[in-house]
């Protein structure tokens, strides 16, 4: 006997439904499952969104917490946490919350997170200057909680792009006590940090759906050579180094995949103490860099922060008429600050300057830029958004300038503004990264986005090699 038919309108409105409730990522459940060892190109000292110094922290801190909003590959700014658009009304944005968010503990996640985590974020350089959009209550964000299911945020100016500002990576929403070892989120990824490594496993209730994998753990960096050797013998699921220890065939399919190079690498002065607050001193330093002698150790050469943008603007130069000591600091562990710093040495070498590169460990490493202890540093700028306003605004966070980068973040979708504020950048742009990750060919869906970030909810292994 056949089933009788439903009728149309029934058909259509059901596939709607069916469609709306689709995860993004796989299955939930069943996922495919799996596990996967991924090496981290340097030590990862934080997992909260708002201190993510690499593309890869972003990348995990990314694949652990949602934010209210993000850019979709279309650019286009579309709600995930959020319910909707905000209301604004004059300067008062309110933010409603999607219900049925479940934070990787369980919980729903409250009104009262998202203010903590705001406020919280805003004394964070990497994430403050962008909290300028919104009106300042006693030094941090004017966010309040809105009934059981909203969050009111005061504007410092009518006419900000409220979602587009709370869209910014660093603005992800980490809570819980310890975000930087433990951030509870809304993500694919449950993320705990114990000794050396990341491990991440996967979560059913994502707000955007699970992912396919069951858990990914990153491991310490290693040496180039062990690296290698580990990923040809399988005991690594990805390198960093390439393909194959000596150049030749791998013993297993390998495929590569490259990072879009938008992450600027900066060398920033001290300017409060030391033989760099000579301003003629610095330009000497500056323009005498050959940055193509420093793409050997995984930099695209560019003396701009991105296309169309303007250099930062260097003074008058002269050469030393006495040879100058330099001292650049580096963190331990982090290969291409350390191989950038040596090969900088010998750049300078020619410039009558001698540049001592001290490695240090990562407590040393801030207290030393915290107390002014250095000439020179390197930074790497994480872009917290697509367009050219948002990636000056990060230089100049991440320069020590978060007066210059605050005004910014009220005027993040107009590029005359990055363009205008670049050349202000006490910085030299030496060029970008130049992240490039091979991995068996069986492994699914390797894809950076636009902000250099590896989608680590979007790898899968084959089912057959997980059953």
């Amino acid at each position: 006997m056949r089933r009788a038919a439903l009728p149309l309108a029934l058909v259509l409105a059901l596939s709607v439904v069916t469609l709306a409730v689709v995860p993004v990522r796989g299955a939930v459940p069943p996922m495919y499952g799996g596990q996967l060892r991924l090496p981290a190109p340097a030590p990862v000292a934080s997992l909260d969104p708002a201190e993510a110094n690499t593309p890869f922290e972003a990348s995990i801190a990314a694949a652990v917490c949602d934010g209210l909003y993000r850019v979709d590959g279309a650019g286009r700014v579309v709600p995930v946490l959020a319910q909707g658009m905000p209301e604004v009304q004059g300067t008062v944005a309110t933010v409603r919350l999607r219900q049925g968010v479940r934070r990787h503990v369980g919980s729903p996640l409250t009104p009262v997170s998202v203010a903590s985590t705001l406020r919280r974020a805003a004394r964070h350089p990497q994430a403050g200057w962008l909290l300028a959009a919104f009106a300042a209550d006693g030094g941090e964000p004017d966010v309040r909680v809105a009934g059981e299911d909203a969050v009111e945020l005061r504007l410092s100016a009518e006419g900000v792009d409220v979602a587009q500002v709370l869209a910014a990576a660093p603005l992800a929403l980490a809570t819980g006590s310890d975000p930087r070892r433990r951030p509870l989120g809304t993500g694919p990824f449950a993320a705990r940090t114990g000794g050396s490594e990341v491990r991440l496993r996967a979560f059913r209730f994502a707000a955007e759906g699970a992912p396919y994998l069951d858990e990914i753990r990153i491991v310490a960096p290693r040496a180039r050579e062990e690296s290698l050797r580990a990923f040809e013998l399988g005991r690594l699921d990805g390198s960093w180094w390439g393909e194959s220890l000596y150049g030749g065939q791998p013993v297993r399919p390998v495929a590569s995949t490259a990072a879009p190079t938008v992450a600027p690498v900066l060398l920033v002065p001290n300017r409060a103490r030391g033989p760099l607050r000579d301003r003629a001193l610095w330009a000497a330093v500056g323009t005498r860099i050959d940055r193509r002698r420093l793409e050997r150790v995984g930099l695209r050469a560019g003396a701009t922060l991105a296309p169309g943008l303007p250099p930062p603007r260097l003074d008058a130069s002269r050469r030393p008429a006495a040879r100058q000591a330099l001292l650049l600091v580096v963190r331990d562990g982090d290969e291409f600050e350390r191989a950038l710093g040596e090969a900088l040495a010998g750049v300078l070498d020619e410039a009558n300057v001698t540049l001592r590169v001290e490695v240090l460990a990562r407590g040393r490493y801030e207290a030393a830029v915290e107390a002014g202890r250095f000439d020179l540093r390197i930074a790497t700028v994480v872009p917290p958004l697509p367009g050219p306003t948002a990636l000056v605004g990060a230089a100049l966070a991440a320069a020590g300038q978060g007066d210059l980068a605050r005004p910014l973040a009220r005027a993040l979708g107009d590029a005359r503004a990055g363009a205008a504020a670049a050349p202000g950048l006490d910085a030299v742009v030496l060029g970008h990264r130049a992240s490039v990750l091979s991995h068996p060919v069986a492994l699914e869906s390797v894809r950076f986005d636009a902000l250099g970030r590896l989608d680590l909810g979007a790898l899968a292994l084959p089912r057959e090699q997980t059953r």
